[in-house]
C-alpha cells in the first residue's frame, strides 16, 4: 500500500516528494475611501465604504478568506417625458456582489446619476425620457456593473417598444395618440437580468424588472401609462381597452437589501431622510410611477400614481389647476426612476444612483 501522503499528494497534482504550496494567508482588509462614508463601523461586525460619485477604493491589506467583499451596486434612475402621458421611468439596475476577493492596490468606483428630465413645451419628439447612468465597481477584466435605469417613452412618437430598456424598464404609454401605433402601449425590459460581469470573482446576482403595460380607454381621455419596472417588481400595467378609472399606475418596488439598511451606511441626517422611503429602511431602486391624462379633473381618475418603495417618483394625475398634480423626481441614493407626465407640467428627475462597499473588521 502506498503511503497516504503520497497518494494525498498525486490526487492534488504534486508528484512524490513535491511540498504542496502554503496556503494563501488570511488576512483582514484594511482601506480607505468613500465620499460618505470612509470605514463607517456602525458596531455590526463590518465597516462600511459608501461612495454617492466617482472614486477609488484603496486596499492596503488584505487577503484570503479575510480578504472579500460584500458590495451593493446602483446604478442611476430614468427621467419621466415631458409629453402627454407615458409610462413611468424605471429604476437603475442593482448588483449585489459577494465574496468579491481582493488584494492590495487602488480599485475604481463610479457612481450613475439620475437622468434629468426635458423640459416641459407639449408635443415635441424630443421630449421623451432619459436613461439613468451606470455604476460600477473594480478594474476592467474585473469589473461589477450595474445598468442606468430606462427613460419614459414620448407618446407623439412612435417607439417599438414605448418605454425604453434599462436596468429596469420604463412603462409604456397609452399609445394611440394622434395616430401613433399602439406600440407606444408596450413596456421597456429589463437589461440588468442578463447583466454580465466578466472575469469579476464570488458571487453575483442582478436585479431589475420590466415596466407595466400602459392603456386606457375604452374611449379618452382617460388614459394612462404603465408603471416603470423597479429592481424588486414589475411596474404596474393598465391593459387597453380595460377603463383607466381608479386603475393604479404606480411603479415597481425595489429590492430590501437588510445588510445595507440606511442607519448602517449613510451619516444620520442622510439615513433618516431616506426612511420615508422604505417601511423596513432597506429598499433600493423604486420604479417610477405612470402619468395620467384627466377628463373632469383629478377626480375623475382616482387610481393612485406612487412611485414604488425604495425611491421611486410618482407620476402626475390630471391638470394641476383642476385639482390634480405634477411627477415628482426619483430619490436621490436610492436609483429610483421618476414620475411621469400628466400632459401639462414635466416628468421627474431620476435618482441617483450609490456604491456600498462592506467587509468584516
Amino acid at each position: 500500500m502506498a503511503p497516504i501522503l503520497s497518494r494525498l499528494s498525486q490526487s492534488f497534482g504534486f508528484g512524490s516528494g513535491e511540498a504542496a504550496p502554503p496556503p494563501v494567508p488570511s488576512v483582514k482588509i484594511t482601506a480607505s475611501g468613500g465620499n460618505l462614508e470612509d470605514g463607517k463601523a456602525p458596531g455590526n461586525g463590518y465597516k462600511y465604504h459608501t461612495f454617492s460619485g466617482p472614486g477609488t477604493f484603496t486596499v492596503t491589506a488584505g487577503s484570503g478568506a479575510d480578504g472579500q467583499l460584500e458590495m451593493l451596486i446602483v446604478a442611476g434612475g430614468g427621467s419621466g417625458s415631458a409629453t402627454n402621458v407615458c409610462g413611468g421611468a424605471g429604476a437603475g439596475g442593482i448588483v449585489w456582489a459577494r465574496q468579491y476577493q481582493i488584494s492590495p492596490g487602488p480599485y475604481p468606483v463610479s457612481v450613475g446619476e439620475g437622468a434629468s428630465a426635458p423640459p416641459w413645451g407639449g408635443a415635441d419628439a424630443e421630449r421623451s425620457g432619459n436613461n439613468g447612468e451606470d455604476s460600477y465597481f473594480g478594474p476592467a477584466g474585473a469589473r461589477v456593473t450595474a445598468k442606468g435605469g430606462g427613460g419614459s417613452g414620448n407618446s407623439y412618437v412612435y417607439q417599438p417598444t414605448g418605454g425604453k430598456p434599462g436596468g429596469s424598464g420604463a412603462g409604456g404609454g397609452w399609445g394611440p395618440n394622434g395616430g401613433a401605433p399602439s406600440g407606444n402601449d408596450d413596456p421597456g425590459p429589463a437589461s440588468q437580468p442578463a447583466q454580465t460581469h466578466p472575469g469579476a470573482p464570488g458571487i453575483i446576482t442582478n436585479y431589475g424588472n420590466n415596466g407595466g403595460q400602459g392603456g386606457g380607454g375604452p374611449s379618452g381621455p382617460n388614459y394612462g401609462g404603465g408603471g416603470g419596472g423597479g429592481a424588486g417588481a414589475v411596474g404596474t400595467s393598465i391593459t387597453y381597452p380595460t377603463p383607466s378609472n381608479s386603475n393604479p399606475t404606480n411603479g415597481g418596488d425595489g429590492q430590501p437589501f437588510p445588510h445595507f439598511e440606511y442607519s448602517l451606511c449613510f451619516p444620520s441626517p442622510i439615513a433618516s431622510g431616506l426612511n420615508p422611503y422604505s417601511p423596513s429602511n432597506t429598499h433600493y431602486g423604486g420604479g417610477g410611477g405612470g402619468g395620467r391624462h384627466i377628463s373632469g379633473g383629478a377626480a375623475a381618475q382616482p387610481g393612485s400614481t406612487n412611485g414604488g418603495i425604495g425611491g421611486g417618483g410618482r407620476g402626475g394625475n390630471g391638470r394641476d389647476d383642476w385639482g390634480g398634480y405634477p411627477a415628482t423626481p426619483a430619490k436621490d441614493y436610492l436609483g429610483g426612476g421618476g414620475g411621469d407626465a400628466n400632459g401639462y407640467s414635466p416628468g421627474g428627475a431620476g435618482g441617483d444612483g450609490i456604491v456600498i462597499i462592506r467587509y468584516i473588521v
